[in-house]
C-alpha cells in the first residue's frame, strides 16, 4: 500500500549511517560511495555498450534501470522506489531487415501482440547519436504515441515513420556535424501515461557549470535546484530531514517529498552509473500517494563538468535571467529568420514555444514564421524573454550540448491548470506583451551583446561598435 505525503514525513526510514551522518564532507562522500558501490555496484560498460549496439541507447538504459531497481530501491528508502513502465524492444536487427518483409512482419506480430489493447509510445532508440556521452539527439528522431485500440497496420505506419526519421534532413546534419558516417535504429515500445506538466520532466543530476547542484525541471516550467552533497547525507543518513533545496520552489505545484524522492533516486544512478545523467520522469500522486515511473537515462555531455568562473561587469544589463553554463562573450546579434545553424552569434527569441512565435512575428501564420531550429546558432548565444513553456526544454538541451551560451527569463512559469477567469487572463498576456516589447525596445540598437553568466544568474549587456573595437 502506497503512502501519503503525510506518512512519509512522519515516519523517516529508521535506517541510519553505519559511519555516522555528522562527519566531514569528505567522509560523508566516502560512505555515500560505499553504500551506492555494496548495495547497487558499479556499471559494466561494456555490457551496456553491447546492449547498445543490440537495441540502441535508449533500449539499452531502459533495460538498466529495470535491473538495478529493486536495488536502487534498497539506497533511497521503501518510501521512494521507482518503477519503469512496461516495454517491449525492437532490436536493431528488425531495423537492418526493414525491407525483408518476411523478418520485419514476424517483428511486428510479435510486438501487436503485446501492445494490442494498450496505449503505448513508439520511442527512437539509435546506436550511435542519441543518448550518447556526449550526444544527447534531443528532438532528432521521432516519438510517436499509439493509441490503445489502433490497428496492426497504424503500428506498421508509426515504426516506418520512427525509421523514416534516421533519413531526414535534420538527422543526416546533425550526425555530419557530429562526424556519425551511418545510423541503426532500435524501438522502445512503451507503455504510454498521459500525466499533466506538473507530474512529469527530467532530472540534470549536475548544472552546468555549477556541479555541486541538481535540477529538475517539470514540464510546466518549475525548476527545483537541490543541494547534491545534502542529498547524498541525507541517503548516508536518514534521520536527516533537513531542505536539501538550494532555493525553496513553489510549494503549491512541487512537493518536497516529490523533489526529495527524486533527487535521492538520481543521485544514486549517476554514482552508480560513475558520471552525470539526464533522466526522463512521471509521477502519480494519485490517493495522495507517490509514484515515480522513469523512462530514459541518457548521459550529459562532458562539458557540464566543466567550471568556469566570470565576475558581472559594473554596468546596467538589459536584461537578467537563469543562465545554462558559465560565460562571458560578446557575440553579433543574429536574426531570427536567418537559417544560423552554421553561424557565430546571439539570436532572441521571446518564447521558447517554437511554433508559438511573440514579438515581431506574433502577426505571422504559423507556415511563415521562421524555423527557430534552425534559427540556433552553431556557436554563440541565445536569448530567451518570457517565461518557460511546459514541454519546451529542447532549446535548453540543444543550446547546451552545443556549448551555446543560454540565457533565459526567471520568471515564475504559469500554473498548468489555470483557474483565473478568462478577464483575468487576457489581462495577464496584455502585461506579458508589454513587457516583452519593453525588454526588446531596450535590447535595440546595439551592435552585439554581451553575455555573462557564473553557471545561474545570467545577464546580457549592450556593446556599440566602437566599444567592441576598443
Amino acid at each position: 500500500m502506497r503512502n501519503s505525503f503525510e506518512d512519509i514525513l512522519r515516519n523517516p526510514d529508521e535506517r541510519s549511517s553505519a559511519a555516522g551522518g555528522n562527519g566531514t564532507e569528505a567522509q560523508q562522500q566516502s560512505d555515500f560511495e560505499k553504500i551506492i558501490s555494496d548495495k547497487v555496484g558499479t556499471l559494466n560498460k561494456e555490457a551496456l555498450r553491447e546492449d547498445t549496439l543490440r537495441f540502441g541507447a535508449k533500449g539499452a538504459n531502459l533495460n538498466l534501470l529495470s535491473s538495478i531497481v529493486d536495488k536502487v530501491s534498497s539506497v533511497v528508502g521503501r518510501y521512494q522506489p521507482y518503477t519503469v513502465p512496461e516495454y517491449q524492444l525492437v532490436p536493431v536487427s528488425v531495423y537492418e531487415k526493414r525491407d525483408v518483409e518476411t523478418d520485419f512482419t514476424a517483428a511486428v506480430e510479435n510486438i501487436f501482440s503485446w501492445v494490442n489493447g494498450r496505449s503505448v509510445i513508439i520511442r527512437s532508440s539509435a546506436v550511435y547519436s542519441e543518448d550518447a556521452e556526449n550526444l544527447t539527439g534531443a528532438g532528432i528522431y521521432k516519438s510517436l504515441v499509439l493509441d490503445a485500440n489502433a490497428s496492426r497496420d497504424q503500428l506498421v505506419e508509426k515504426i516506418r515513420e520512427v525509421y523514416a526519421s534516421v533519413d531526414s534532413a535534420e538527422a543526416i546534419k546533425y550526425r555530419a556535424d557530429h562526424g556519425i558516417p551511418e545510423e541503426k535504429m532500435g524501438l522502445v515500445v512503451q507503455e504510454f501515461f498521459d500525466c499533466k506538466p506538473g507530474e512529469k520532466g527530467y532530472v540534470n543530476s549536475i548544472v552546468k557549470n555549477v556541479p555541486n547542484l541538481m535540477e529538475i525541471a517539470y514540464s510546466d516550467g518549475i525548476r527545483p535546484l537541490v543541494v547534491k552533497e545534502k542529498v547524498r547525507h541525507s541517503i548516508v543518513d536518514f534521520r536527516d530531514e533537513q531542505s536539501i533545496m538550494h532555493y525553496e520552489p513553489d510549494s503549491n505545484r512541487v512537493h518536497s517529498v516529490a523533489v526529495r524522492s527524486t533527487a535521492r533516486i538520481v543521485a544514486t544512478l549517476e554514482q552508480y552509473y560513475g558520471q552525470p545523467l539526464q533522466v526522463e520522469f512521471l509521477q502519480s500522486t494519485r490517493d495522495h500517494g507517490l509514484q515515480t515511473y522513469l523512462v530514459q537515462a541518457r548521459f550529459l555531455p562532458n562539458n557540464f563538468s566543466e567550471k568556469k568562473s566570470f565576475e558581472f561587469p559594473q554596468q546596467e544589463a538589459l536584461f537578467e535571467g537563469r543562465a545554462v553554463g558559465a560565460f562571458d562573450v560578446t557575440l553579433p546579434i543574429l536574426s531570427l529568420r536567418d537559417d544560423n545553424s552554421e553561424r557565430e552569434g546571439v539570436v532572441i527569441f521571446t518564447t521558447s514555444k517554437f511554433f508559438q512565435m511573440g514579438g515581431p512575428y506574433r502577426h505571422l501564420n504559423r507556415e511563415d514564421r521562421p524555423d527557430l531550429l534552425k534559427s540556433i546558432p552553431q556557436k554563440g548565444g541565445a536569448i530567451v524573454l518570457s517565461a518557460p513553456i511546459e514541454d519546451c526544454g529542447h532549446v535548453e538541451t540543444l543550446c547546451a550540448e552545443r556549448g551555446v551560451a543560454l540565457i533565459f527569463s526567471s520568471d515564475a512559469p504559469k500554473p498548468a491548470i489555470d483557474k483565473r477567469s478568462e478577464t483575468e487572463k487576457a489581462s495577464d498576456e496584455i502585461r506579458e506583451a508589454h513587457k516583452i516589447d519593453a525588454y526588446l525596445d531596450k535590447l535595440w540598437g546595439y551592435d552585439k551583446f554581451r553575455l555573462v553568466s557564473d553557471g545561474l544568474e545570467g545577464r546580457v549587456y549592450g556593446v556599440k561598435e566602437e566599444q567592441s573595437d576598443e
